[in-house]
């Protein structure tokens, strides 16, 4: 039996501690005997409910040396087969404890390339730095969602190309079934557009709401009743300033912070939209994105490439922080029911096809030897 053991420095509620909760529900599944090392919250349950054996430790400085201590002492007293790391700063420390317990796999993964984090220049280069150096030293393996950003940590941040596996994100669609859209199953509804991402720096949350703040111009004639609604879902350090933002330029009433959804009623909140935006700044791949395509939810999305690359013909792309193109093309669809019913089935055959959580399992499984 594999035991493997996966580190974060976070036990909230987001896109990688679920990616993780992901591998965790997989791996038992298989057989192996899964650890979790990471932060107090939310997680931590949902891990245990998921057959994982459960650590809670907080890493307090960039290199940690007694977590990395304690970290090796465990890794040896219960002969662990693969440490996989998540995100930068447990990802190096996870990989240092792995090196001098001599752990046979050491995996790395950092979500979104250093390379597009939203940091100061100066800090940004030190991360690839440092980040370069330990994992071309001391990781096995290094994971890259898409083949994009594997682009990218070959040729900005200089990781070495024969470390590097692809793996895409999974999502399981019985949890998502296809349901008609606000407008199609009541046409009386005001047309619905929405967005699934924490409230930070880098999903683009204040594009998306100058740009609907433009898109609704073109309804100025109409009934104020009859405009469409955007929904926001999760929250963030910045979801005040975004209520203000929406204040400012005169649409609050029509934008609602729905707070964090549960995981169990997501399937409700894509299937109550007539378009789902998603104009994230920088991306490691976007497991939301899928849930709204698995959902059969017509998409406009940034045109990152790592977006394009999962999206493919499925999804509409703007202008990456271009609010008057992201008006333009959310008018289009707006105007073309056709449209968005077609873009939605396309993305559900496409994530049928490629982004499965049975393909994303033994994708993983593959990897560890199990």
């Amino acid at each position: 039996m594999k035991k493997i053991l996966y580190v974060l420095n976070s036990g909230k509620i987001g896109g990688m501690e679920n990616h993780t909760l992901d591998l965790v529900r997989g791996m038992v599944k298989k057989g192996a005997d899964v650890w979790v090392l990471c932060s107090d919250g939310e997680m931590v349950s949902l891990f245990e409910k998921a057959g994982a054996h459960v650590i809670i430790d907080r890493i307090r400085s960039d290199f940690d040396f007694a977590y990395i201590r304690r970290l090796v002492i465990f890794l040896k007293s219960r002969q662990i087969d693969i440490i996989h790391g998540h995100e930068l700063k447990a990802g190096l420390n996870a990989l240092i404890a792995g090196y001098l317990a001599k752990t046979p796999l050491k995996i790395i993964h950092i979500h979104t390339p250093l390379s597009q984090w939203q940091v100061s220049p100066l800090k940004k280069k030190l991360n690839i730095a440092i980040n370069r150096f330990i994992t071309n030293k001391l990781a096995d393996k290094v994971i890259a969602l898409t083949e994009s950003i594997k682009d990218v940590r070959i040729k900005e941040e200089g990781i070495e190309s024969s470390k590097i596996v692809v793996i895409g994100n999974g999502v399981d669609l019985s949890q998502f079934p296809i349901v008609a859209s606000s407008t199609e199953s009541n046409p009386d509804k005001p047309f619905v557009v929405g967005y699934l991402g924490r409230m930070t720096e880098e999903k683009g949350h204040d594009v998306l709401i100058k740009g609907f703040a433009e898109f609704l111009q073109n309804f100025k004639s109409q009934p104020a009743d009859t405009w469409p609604r955007l929904l926001l879902a999760s929250t963030g350090h910045l979801e005040e300033s975004l209520k203000k933002l929406a204040e400012d330029l005169g649409i609050r009433r029509n934008v609602s912070f729905l707070g964090a959804i549960p995981e169990d009623k997501k399937s409700y909140f894509y299937g109550d939209l007539d378009v789902f935006v998603f104009p994230s700044l920088a991306e490691g791949f976007g497991i939301v994105l899928l849930e709204a395509m698995a959902a059969s939810t017509a998409c406009l999305v940034s045109d990152l490439p790592v977006l394009k690359e999962v999206g493919d013909g499925s999804v509409l792309t703007f202008k990456v922080e271009d609010p008057l193109d992201l008006s333009q093309k959310l008018y289009s669809l707006f105007r073309d029911a056709s449209r968005r019913s077609d873009l939605g089935r396309k993305a559900r055959d496409r994530v049928a096809s490629l982004y499965t959580l049975d393909k994303f399992w033994d994708n993983y499984a593959k990897l560890y030897g199990i």
